[in-house]
């Protein structure tokens, strides 16, 4: 018993050792951890595990985590020799590392600790060990400084550093070589000091309990002073969590007020419009426009300037906590490495060409297939704030422990060749038979191969496979074969014999190939006729007839069989006439004739002819016995023989025949390309007589989509469609073999004939969309695509139904283009350019047109809308509209801070200008007024509404103020719109998907209401006062 429990034990330290390698929680790598090994003095004999309390004690290697590699809450797995059981952990202090009850560690703080591991199993003794753990003071990484921007003089001369992510005490020093331009105190107030040029400060953070003292830079760019310009500090900056910026007047007069707004750019920050303070949203690009009113005195009171916040994408705030990694063998089990940080979104991408791994479809995490070392690759894409992180993980997935074999019991009958499949439950990999008491029996390719009854006793061992251990004990399986039972013994044929002396019947010769082994005679019916020489030899004895019972004999594997009678004839002998076996009573139809025959025990005179029931026109018989062939077929030959002597006459007839010869016809289609309502007939090539009948018959085998159709008769093809296609055709002819042959054809797809399709001229309207005119037929499936993505614009990629977004009086020329997929018949078509001109809308269509003008005396207008008006009658043809959303196009318009930016012209010189005005929606009902933002929907319920905008000239370009009449280059569209289809009539209208119809209605539509605005200005210095 000595061996066995030897290697259960080795077993066991095995996998300790593997368990350990593996790590557990979030794992170490050999790049995060330090071992200093200990000495250990291995046992001289390994103790018996029949005893309950002998066990190998456990060694656990002192460990120093490295200031890089570890963090508040990150777990490692100590390695732990000769462990057996559960390990868990205490320690002392208890506030620097924690048992995690997985066996792994987690990290509190920095510091040093004495920890003790204790391995548990049931039957064993406790084994303890205690090993010393340092974990180094972190790195710092999240201290960040921000550069500034001072002036030499006045009130940006000095602006304290904002400094992040610092762990202690502050000390701020210049760098010697600048402390010329600034100077720097204890808080952090940097100060110019005249000169204007860039200098750099050092931030040293003093650290604490947890983190190393740590320092960065800032950069500090100092401007000189324009007296008469008003500007603000560009920023560019990285982005990171929580980051706010201050905006920063460089040059200018002193102020009495300042507002900021967003121009451009409002999803990257959000800015406080009294203080200038920016909240940074994501990375990206902002336009900030500062509006200052000076102190009383000076030339200009208000001026406006702008300034850029670029924001720069952050390097991922994330990594993986491990790069190496070793797993036990687990079918199926899904891995998920750990990070520092948290990512939003992950994927895991593995080489191809290898079985180690695979990504699991449901959960993408990767899943174990087999034992090996494989790379992981792990990527986090990039956002609107962090560049894209990827990282290299290796898995060293170990063979797992064998869960054991279990015994087995077979019973089987015995028959020839016997072989039984072979698989035990646990089987994890080969099988092989380790003992068998010299049984013979072998065991390959799981299956058992049986050489004759018995009882055997057989010892099995699994070598594990790639995945698993071997297995720690043999399995035993016993194998009981009894007797079998013989196979059935066939029928078998009579045998007749022709009467001569010393005359023997050897059954095995007659019966090899039905019995495959000797037969045992059981009885004779008529022993007068043969008699027994030899267990399955018999000896004629006389003519007549008699039944002869046999069966195979019993043996030591099987069962005597089945009995069967043969039946056998002794014919007396007599004068007959024979066909020699060297004469030629065959012949194709190549061969023009065959010579007489040779007839064994003729003795008279011979003569030859075609017997009475015989076919007259397969060959010719001459009186010597020769024969003409004339065509296939088979023919009867009498011969008599006239006697001599004591012999009477006596004749015999034999066969000739002729063979078919080989069918030379051959068959083919011609190769086309795909047309409409196209037959075809197949090629026939017939080199053989004229008078030779043929019969055919076409099948067709196989078709691309059933793209052709076969006459069977005639073979004349209908073509459906291209394609490849196969035809059987099978030919015949008396003379000639049936011939079987098969037609690989091929119907070619047709060029495509091209696009026909018309330009289109369109005017302007919210929303109105255009079908195009296609004048050509449709051979495949249509794509639409324009040339230059426009937002006034856009066309559905499927239909080419055409919508019309917005309107831009500087572009109203639309390149699109249309083409064909390839069909099941047809190539793909060439692109189609057609053009889509955009007019401007005209007055005639739209429902109301304005024409504002402002003057010095008039910068506000309010624009009355005729929609939902009741008449003199009372009823108006939109009254009962309850409600509608507003969109306003022709012009860059800013919906947040209801502006619209108009573009202008010179009445006279024709000079390009922009003016700038606040649009106010207000939508009043009877019992109140509301003034609503653009994109809400305006309703009252069971009231009437009126629907008016008040335009207000906010501002206007330099060449504007500077005087002159200016027009709109195009006008503003106001749109009124919802998701409810309206329609318009008498009765004030009303809501309906199908259509009103009579005199007065209109159809149904989202469209409800549009307007034109027209703006004409008189420029001036008194738009600066606004």
């Amino acid at each position: 018993m000595l061996m066995p429990s030897v290697n259960r034990l080795g077993l066991v330290l095995a996998i300790g050792i593997s368990l350990a390698a593996c790590g557990g929680g979030e794992g170490d790598s050999s790049s995060n951890v330090v071992t200093t090994p200990k000495s250990v003095t291995p046992p001289t004999s390994i103790p018996s595990l029949e005893s309950e309390k002998d066990r190998l004690d456990i060694v656990v290697n002192d460990i120093t985590l490295l200031s890089s590699s570890s963090y508040a809450g990150y777990s490692f797995s100590p390695t732990v020799f000769n462990q057996m059981g559960e390990v868990s952990y205490t320690s002392d202090p208890a506030d620097i590392v924690v048992d995690n009850g997985d066996g792994s560690l987690m990290v509190l703080k920095p510091g040093s600790v004495t920890v003790t591991a204790t391995d548990t199993l049931n039957g064993y003794k406790t084994a303890k060990d205690i090993f010393n753990v340092t974990i180094e003071k972190w790195d710092n990484s999240s201290l960040k400084a921000d550069s500034l921007t001072l002036n030499t003089l006045g009130d940006n001369n000095t602006r304290k550093l904002n400094v992040r992510g610092f762990k202690g005490e502050l000390n701020f020093t210049v760098q010697p070589k600048y402390d010329h331009i600034i100077s720097v105190d204890h808080e952090g107030n940097v100060t110019a000091n005249g000169l204007a040029g860039t200098a750099i400060v050092t931030i040293t953070d003093s650290g604490n309990s947890s983190y190393k003292s740590t320092s960065v830079i800032a950069k500090i760019i100092v401007t000189a002073v324009s007296a008469d310009t008003l500007s603000y500090e560009n920023f560019e900056q990285e982005y990171s969590d929580g980051l706010f910026i201050q905006a920063n007047k460089i040059t200018g007069a002193p102020i009495k007020s300042q507002n900021y707004f967003v121009w451009d750019g409002q999803d990257v920050l959000n800015i406080n419009p009294a203080t200038g303070e920016m909240e940074i949203l994501k990375a990206g690009e902002a336009i900030i426009q500062a509006n200052v009113e000076y102190q009383p005195g000076h030339s200009t009171s208000r001026e406006s300037a702008t300034f850029t916040v670029k924001i720069n994408k952050a390097e991922a705030p994330y990594s993986l906590k491990l790069d190496k990694q070793s797993v036990v063998f687990e079918e199926e089990k899904r891995l998920q490495p750990s990070f520092n940080g948290s990512p939003e979104s992950v994927s895991y991408s593995i080489a191809d060409g290898q079985d180690v791994l695979s990504i699991d479809p449901s959960t993408h995490f990767p899943q174990i297939n087999n034992t090996g070392t494989i790379d992981v690759t792990v990527t986090v894409p990039e956002n609107d704030r962090y560049k894209k992180y990827q990282g290299v993980i290796s898995y060293n997935v170990i063979k797992a422990p064998h869960p054991g074999l279990r015994n087995d019991f077979i019973k089987s009958e015995y028959h020839e060749d016997l072989s039984l499949p072979f698989h035990l439950v646990g089987q994890k990999g080969n099988l092989s038979i380790i003992s068998s008491e010299l049984s013979g029996i072998t065991l390959r390719d799981e299956q058992l191969k049986i050489p004759s009854v018995g009882y055997y006793v057989l010892s099995i061992s699994d070598d594990g496979g790639r995945n698993y251990q071997p297995a720690a004990n043999n399995a035993t399986v016993i194998v009981d074969i009894s007797q079998g039972v013989q196979p059935q013994l066939e029928e078998l044929k009579p045998i007749t014999v022709v009467y001569d002396n010393d005359l023997l019947i050897d059954l095995s010769k007659y019966y090899r190939t039905t019995t495959n082994s000797d037969l045992e005679i059981i009885n004779i019916s008529n022993k007068e006729v043969v008699t027994t020489v030899d267990a399955s030899i018999l000896k004629v004895i006389n003519s007549g007839t008699t039944v002869v019972t046999v069966r195979k004999p019993e043996s030591s594997n099987f069962k005597a069989s089945n009995i069967r009678d043969i039946v056998i004839t002794v014919q007396p002998v007599k004068s007959s006439l024979t066909l020699s076996p060297q004469s030629v009573v065959s012949a194709s139809l190549d061969q023009k004739s065959l010579p007489a025959p040779v007839i064994i025990g003729a003795n008279g005179q011979l003569s030859y002819s075609l017997n009475s029931n015989s076919a007259i026109d397969v060959i010719k018989v001459n009186k010597d016995g020769s024969m003409d062939i004339l065509n296939a077929g088979v023919a009867i030959v009498r011969v008599v023989d006239s006697g001599r002597g004591g012999f009477s006459e006596s004749e015999m007839t034999f066969n000739v025949m002729v063979a078919q010869a080989d069918n030379p016809i051959k068959f083919s289609y011609p190769s086309i390309e795909y047309q409409d309502n196209l037959t075809l007939s197949p090629n026939i090539s017939q080199p053989i007589g004229s008078n030779e009948i043929i019969t055919t018959n076409y099948k067709l085998l196989s078709s691309n989509n059933n793209n052709v159709e076969v006459n069977k008769s005639t073979g004349e093809l209908t073509v459906k469609g291209a394609g490849d296609y196969n035809i059987e055709v099978t030919s015949s002819s008396r003379n000639y073999k049936e011939s079987t042959q098969i037609i690989n054809g091929s119907v070619k797809k047709a060029t495509h004939p091209g696009i026909v399709i018309d330009n289109i001229s369109v005017d302007f309207s919210p929303f109105k969309k255009i079908k195009p005119v296609v004048s050509s037929a449709q051979y495949g499936k249509r794509i639409y695509m324009i040339s230059t993505e426009s937002p006034s614009i856009s066309v559905d990629v499927n239909s080419g139904e055409i919508s019309l977004n917005d309107y831009d009086s500087g572009a109203g020329h639309f390149n699109i283009f249309v083409y064909e997929e390839e069909s099941d018949n047809y190539f793909a078509s060439e692109k189609k350019h057609f053009i889509v001109q955009v007019n401007s809308p005209q007055e005639t269509d739209a429902n109301q047109v304005f024409s504002p003008y402002y003057t010095i005396n008039q910068n506000i207008l309010t624009l009355k809308s005729d929609l939902g008006i009741k008449n003199k009658l009372g009823v108006g043809t939109t009254y009962n509209l309850e409600g509608s959303r507003f969109s306003v196009l022709g012009h860059q318009a800013l919906e947040r801070n209801q502006l619209v930016k108009v573009s202008m012209e010179s009445k006279i010189t024709g000079e390009q200008g922009a003016a700038i005005f606040r649009l106010v929606r207000s939508d009043s009902c009877i019992s109140e007024d509301k003034i609503i933002n653009w994109n809400e929907i305006s309703s009252c319920e069971g009231e009437g509404l009126s629907y008016n905008v008040t335009l207000t000239l906010i501002d206007a370009s330099d060449n504007i103020k500077a005087g002159g009449v200016w027009l709109s280059t195009g006008p503003i569209i106001i749109a009124r719109y919802g998701d409810r289809k309206f329609y318009s009539g008498p009765d004030g209208g009303g809501y309906s998907n199908t259509g009103v119809f009579g005199k007065g209605y209109s159809e149904p539509s989202n469209l409800y209401w549009w307007e034109l605005v027209n703006i004409t200005l008189d420029g001036g210095d008194w738009i600066t006062s606004l």
